[in-house]
């Protein structure tokens, strides 16, 4: 035993001194390896379909052994991971990394957080039909650019580079149409918008009756009335400098019959054509601008007309419904839901049509939730399984908000006969009159036209026909529908028609320090004829009563109304209250109080 260990010293002693000639000196370093990943906090954020490497740095790792894993399968033996995710994935993938030698192993394990590609999207409020521009006026073309960090843009006019900022000042001469995109690119994707801009010599007047009811009525205006009454006639004008109006009535010029708005008593049962024609002018320019082309001729008249049928049926009361022994005071139907695009619109994506809108409408009524109508000029059409009589000095009928002090969302109330007996409220629409009613701060006649965004989550842009502008803000942090625009809205735009009351919302500053809260908003009530308001006219918390004979006509006159079949409740607010979003009328439900009083709370 003793000679075969000197042995063994020997030999080991001659195998030092042969490492150690010629000073090549290799150092015993039986430590584990180590790694240090390239990222201090483990985590990684990149886009789905996108390839990303992640490069650690390793010590003692002579001769080691890599295993990437993800979810137990390995993905990689390589000291560097290079992969790509498919699917989206924020809330992040696990991976795991072993380091293996002779002398040990190590692991790490690390996130990485994939989201979804986000190319530019482009928005642009355009009509279907193109941009009418003036000839030889300037227009700035600003378009909201979804994800233009880093984007690259270009304006191509007839396939012709113009521009290459997201802003582009269009101006032509000649009169045509034009045709103009904009791309934009960013790393992960681009995107085109192509439009029309037709360069006139005077955009045109264009004269818009609102609908009775959206996409249920023929191509032409038709306006019905029962025999003996008179019916206003009130269209709205858009495009206008400084017009002039004259009625005809089945071809002839009706004399001193130049306002726009038109009171027409029939004089028996029938079809009267009445058309509105309007003249304008042409506005004033500068010398300059009036030379612009020889092609153009300035300074002339322009006209526009319309045509309206008004259809005089039987005397009023022809299609009155009497109240039975079984009527129910509640709601027979939703007959139409059109919300303006809001906050709580399109949270049931799989309402497609306005069918499907009117029923769940009446199904969440019915359950005892709310309907919300959205922005301004958003409405809901109700009816009964009989006709509510106009008996004076009480509420004839009462509607549910859910309105409390310091958040009232004022509906305005507009009533309406079923006049010709169809059981559709395609007749005409009586306001009911109101606190503000008549004030100079309040816009009787306002018109809204919305716009459908481009990209998933984006604002909705509006513009008014008071040549205001906004947009209805998508408030990411609250919500996750794909639009606020309504799903069942097939149109590219579309217009809401109603009276918008002043604004009172503001921010208490002194509430949000009380609650640490960085906005306190307050909606305030109005005194009354609202629903969803606190106003002075509440039977219950948040039931409101209404009175029939507060029915006025289009010239603010009384509407002296029998009786009503149909009630609609139209948003009368175009603002917006920061974090909370716009101010939206909500309707919980209706009653007719005729023969369903209900008493007020002590």
């Amino acid at each position: 035993m003793k000679i075969r260990l000197l042995s063994c010293l020997t030999a080991l002693a001659a195998m030092l001194a042969a490492c150690n000639s010629d000073d090549d000196i290799v150092q015993f370093n039986p430590q584990a390896p180590k790694i240090t990943l390239d990222s201090e906090t483990a985590i990684y954020k990149v886009k789905v379909g996108k390839e990303f490497t992640i490069t650690p740095s390793y010590e003692n790792a002579e001769g080691a052994i890599y295993t990437w894993k993800l979810n137990g399968e390995i993905i990689s033996t390589d000291p560097q991971l290079i992969y790509t995710f498919d699917k989206v994935n924020e809330e992040g993938y696990f991976i795991g990394l072993d380091v293996t030698t002779h002398y040990g192993s190590a692991s790490e394990e690390l996130k990485v957080e994939v989201a979804a590609l986000a190319p530019p999207v482009i928005s642009l409020v355009v009509p279907t039909t193109g941009l009418d521009v003036v000839a030889g006026k300037k227009y700035l073309l600003s378009p909201d650019v979804q994800n233009a960090e880093d984007a690259t843009f270009v304006w191509m006019l007839n396939d012709e580079q113009v521009g290459f900022e997201k802003d582009y000042e269009f101006c032509e001469q000649e009169l045509g149409t034009y045709t103009l995109s904009l791309r934009a690119e960013n790393e992960d994707g681009d995107a085109t918008k192509t439009f029309r801009i037709n360069v006139v010599d005077k955009i045109a007047v264009r004269i818009v009756y609102p609908a009775p009811m959206y996409k249920l009525y023929d191509e032409r205006v038709v306006k019905y009335v029962p025999e003996g009454r008179t019916i206003y006639l009130r269209p709205y004008v858009f495009n206008g400098n400084k017009p002039r109006y004259q009625w005809s009535l089945d071809g002839v010029a009706i004399p001193n019959a130049t306002d726009l708005l038109y009171a027409f008593t029939p004089e028996a049962q029938g079809e009267y054509r009445l058309t509105l024609t309007v003249t304008d002018e042409e506005p004033d320019e500068d010398e300059s601008a009036r030379r612009i082309t020889r092609n153009i001729t300035r300074g002339g008249e322009y006209t526009t007309s319309l045509d309206c049928t008004v259809v005089c049926t039987a005397r009023e009361g022809s299609n009155y419904r009497s109240p039975q022994s079984g009527s129910s005071p509640k709601i027979a139907s939703v007959l139409e839901y059109l919300a303006a695009p809001g906050q709580f619109v399109d949270e049931h994506v799989t309402t497609t049509t306005m069918r499907q809108a009117n029923d769940l409408a009446k199904s969440t009524l019915v359950n005892g939730g709310y309907v919300t109508l959205g922005g301004f000029g958003g409405y809901l059409i109700v009816g009964f399984d009989h006709s509510i009589d106009n008996i004076e000095g009480q509420y004839n009928f009462a509607v549910t908000g859910n309105q409390f002090e310091g958040s009232s969302e004022p509906g305005i109330v507009w009533v309406s006969q079923d006049t010709n007996g169809n059981g559709l409220p395609d007749d005409e629409w009586y306001e009911l009159k109101h606190s503000e009613y008549g004030l100079d701060c309040t816009k009787q006649f306002y018109a809204v036209t919305y716009y459908r965004p481009e990209g998933l989550q984006m604002d909705v842009p509006w513009k008014d026909n008071y040549g205001a502008s906004g947009c209805v803000d998508y408030l990411i942090a609250y919500h996750k529908q794909p639009y606020y625009y309504p799903n069942w809205v097939e149109e590219e735009s579309y217009t809401l028609f109603g009276t918008c009351l002043e604004a009172r919302n503001y921010q208490d500053d002194d509430l949000a320090a009380e609650n640490g809260s960085a906005e306190y908003w307050i909606n305030p009530s109005y005194d009354w004829g609202y629903v969803d308001n606190c106003g002075s006219d509440r039977i219950k918390p948040m039931l409101t009563g209404f009175r029939i004979s507060n029915a006025v006509n289009a010239d603010g006159t009384p509407a002296n109304l029998k009786y009503i079949d149909f009630v609609k409740v139209v948003n009368g607010l175009n603002t917006k209250s920061g974090w909370l979003g716009e101010v939206s009328t909500e309707v919980c439900g209706f009653n007719d109080e005729n023969i369903n009083p209900t008493q007020p709370e002590l």
